[in-house]
């Protein structure tokens, strides 16, 4: 049969026949019987859409759907480029290639001035990919059409028209279940009242804890009730009035009506994975979405490739928030809007979608990697929701408009990202370009404010201004004890993370092992992996 000729065993007629000429002899045999190879995982048969390929790590042949991944491998593998690894060895490469022992950066990896003892970068090619140099004047000209400069006219209308067309055209990868569901967050928000370590005003959605009471206390009450309606009944006697009209009047008041505040409303999609079952409880990632504070959308495509893939990868519910934006909404309504987010999730969660609110990650990129950082430092403040990881891809950290980091003068004009619409996103945010309110920017505020947050992944691109972000506070984390892990994707720019261009499967593949690895620790025989020969 043509199974069992296995190019290791030679046929029992030609002993003498070298490997070689056994494989071709393999192949011509599979030919002339009609017979594909399969994958070694789904066992699906190669062809132009599951295009087969080879896993660096494992050495076994899949398709395309099982090897998606091309990634950078660390140095003792003996590669210089990225090289495909299967979706099983993928989890361990990236635990092996940011692990203690792993290699440290050094000039031939990374083309970064400043090399940050600790940070993995990918490859020694650091020039920006070329779809990103052909996608950077077209961003300019669709920023400049929308508005989006010092006195321009903001026109939020051509953004969505754009992001409407994009989803035509975008093929978004399947999950179970998409759901939108809509939570109250205060209508009204005040800066000057507005504190970074103190919520603003009780949600609706969660429960007063109710306090025990002693048998003493009660009999006390209990006495005291009697005593009032017994002088009511006298009152009513000498008045002439109706003692069970005075007895039931204000019977169906709320006693919560005369302080209860308004609500705004905002909305989020709750993705579930395929078959999940009925009582199965899994995990939450909870994504902010980025845009400066002031675009952006859990309806873009790209938001939502990004928050399927987590579904599908990790094997967990995802919630994008849709908080509210500015210049209509200014600091600090997003971060009030995600703190209520994440309130929800751990109080309603496990009632609306089987949430385990015992295990729960932040993630997001730019403006929504600050507010995941900030998310973070807020519950601890606030004593809020425990939360296991936070994933921090290319975070505004600090004010971005100024020479205080060297990355933000190297790239002060791009690519895409320029000193000019970071003003422009500031001056919407804040007001003005230059301010830097308190409990916005993490690298301002001490280190004790920072100290004991959750284990952190952060992602950057070389090509980016908010490089330096993600490097300065990967050293206040470490400086404070907190377990921290940073990859620099050396071809990339600001927003590739989700654009489904060079290195940005990569960077999924990434942040999604470190957000399973937070929920179910891998044990020590996981990681440690023999080099493929």
């Amino acid at each position: 049969s043509v199974e069992s000729m296995d190019p290791e065993v030679p046929a029992a007629d030609s002993p003498s026949t070298p490997k070689k000429n056994s494989l071709s002899l393999s192949a011509k045999l599979s030919r002339s019987t009609g017979i594909k190879r399969k994958c070694s995982y789904c066992e699906a048969e190669f062809g132009m859409l599951k295009r087969k390929r080879k896993c660096k790590m494992c050495d076994r042949s899949y398709c395309s759907d099982c090897c998606s991944v091309r990634a950078c491998y660390p140095l003792s593998y003996g590669y210089h480029t990225p090289k495909w690894a299967c979706n099983e060895c993928s989890a361990q490469l990236f635990s092996l290639r940011t692990s203690t022992g792993a290699d440290s950066p050094s000039s031939s990896r990374a083309k970064s001035p400043i090399i940050i003892e600790g940070s993995y970068h990918t490859c020694e090619d650091g020039n920006v990919h070329t779809a990103f140099k052909m996608a950077d004047p077209v961003c300019r000209l669709f920023f400049r059409f929308s508005g989006m400069y010092d006195g321009g006219k903001f026109d939020r209308s051509t953004l969505q028209k754009a992001m409407t067309l994009n989803k035509a055209l975008v093929k978004l990868p399947s999950v179970g279940d998409v759901s939108r569901h809509f939570l109250p967050v205060p209508r009204e928000i005040s800066e000057d009242s507005w504190d970074l370590a103190t919520l603003y005003m009780r949600p609706p959605f969660v429960k007063r804890k109710k306090r025990k009471k002693s048998k003493k206390s009660k009999r006390k009450k209990n006495k005291a009730k009697m005593n009032e309606k017994v002088a009511e009944l006298k009152e009513s006697s000498l008045n002439g009035t109706d003692s069970a009209n005075s007895l039931t009047s204000g019977s169906d008041v709320d006693s919560d009506s005369s302080i209860a505040p308004e609500f705004g409303e905002i909305s989020v999609f709750v993705y579930k994975p395929k078959k999940m079952e009925e009582n199965e409880a899994l995990p939450v990632v909870i994504w902010y979405h980025g845009g400066g504070f002031c675009i952006g959308s859990i309806e873009d495509s790209m938001y939502e490739m990004i928050c399927r893939t987590f579904c599908n990868r990790i094997r967990c519910i995802v919630v994008s928030v849709e908080y509210r934006l500015a210049p209509e909404f200014k600091f600090p309504y997003p971060l009030e809007d995600c703190y209520w987010a994440l309130l929800w999730v751990y109080h309603k969660g496990a009632e609306l979608f089987n949430a385990d609110v015992s295990r729960i990650a932040v993630a997001g990129d730019s403006a929504g990697g600050s507010l995941s950082a900030l998310m973070c430092i807020m519950s601890k403040l606030r004593n809020g929701p425990k939360i296991s990881h936070q994933v921090l891809v290319y975070p505004c950290l600090a004010n971005a408009c100024n020479d205080d980091y060297e990355s933000q003068v190297t790239y002060k004009n791009g690519p895409l990202l320029t000193r000019k619409i970071m003003e422009w996103f500031m001056a919407q945010c804040l007001g003005d370009s230059s301010a830097e309110p308190k409990g916005l920017f993490p690298l301002l505020m001490e280190d004790s404010v920072v100290s004991d947050v959750p284990p952190a992944t952060i992602i950057n691109a070389q090509h980016d201004p908010l490089l330096d972000h993600g490097g300065e506070y990967f050293q206040k984390l470490q400086r404070v004890g907190v377990p921290v892990r940073r990859s620099v994707y050396s071809k990339s720019i600001h927003g590739f993370f989700g654009s489904q261009i060079g290195e940005s499967d990569e960077a999924l593949m990434d942040a999604a092992v470190a957000i399973t690895n937070s929920f179910c620790p891998p044990e020590p025989s996981q990681t440690s992996c023999q080099v493929t020969e």
